[in-house]
């Protein structure tokens, strides 16, 4: 995160072993990759992670090529100059969640109660494990899917779910 919170980047750099993802080589390289796209700024997108000729994909297979493993980039998140950006980063990294808050005013963004809260917000996220991050994601069956539990439990019926 930037120093003044309005821009995130946020990574998953994911490897076989926890013995592999616990060294400093890996944490390393994991550091290295999200500021690779940090630094692309407005270029930073999915593509990014995986072009041979990119920053990123050869120093994947580098960590690859060095431990063995499977090594890849497979998703990442920029938020720049939309709002206020608050995370959190659960069991030393393998949950992370960054969000975004729009409309907070500059004096509001620099109080620590509100890194708390857009830090505790990032908890609850990563606490309720949700499926999808933005509207546009969400596959129209699983929307439809969701609205025959809400008019089951309405009459009073089991959920479909169940």
């Amino acid at each position: 995160m930037s120093a003044d919170g309005r821009t995130g980047v946020m990574v998953e750099v994911n490897c076989e072993t926890d013995f592999v993802a616990k060294t400093d080589d890996f944490k390393a390289l994991v550091a290295e990759v999200t500021g690779l796209v940090a630094a692309a700024g407005d270029a930073a997108t999915p593509a990014l992670l995986v072009d041979p000729a990119g920053p990123v994909a050869p120093r994947i297979t580098a960590a690859a090529a060095k431990t063995g493993e499977h090594v890849i980039a497979s998703r990442m998140v920029r938020f720049a100059g939309g709002g206020q950006v608050g995370n959190y980063l659960h069991l030393g990294g393998k949950i992370g969640v960054l969000v975004e808050f729009a409309g907070v005013a500059p004096e509001a963004a620099s109080r620590e109660e509100f890194r708390t809260l857009a830090k505790e917000v990032a908890m609850q996220v990563a606490a309720a494990s949700p499926l999808y991050a933005r509207r546009e994601d969400i596959p129209a069956e699983a929307i439809e899917r969701e609205k025959a539990v809400y008019r089951a439990s309405s009459r009073g019926r089991r959920s479909p779910r169940t």
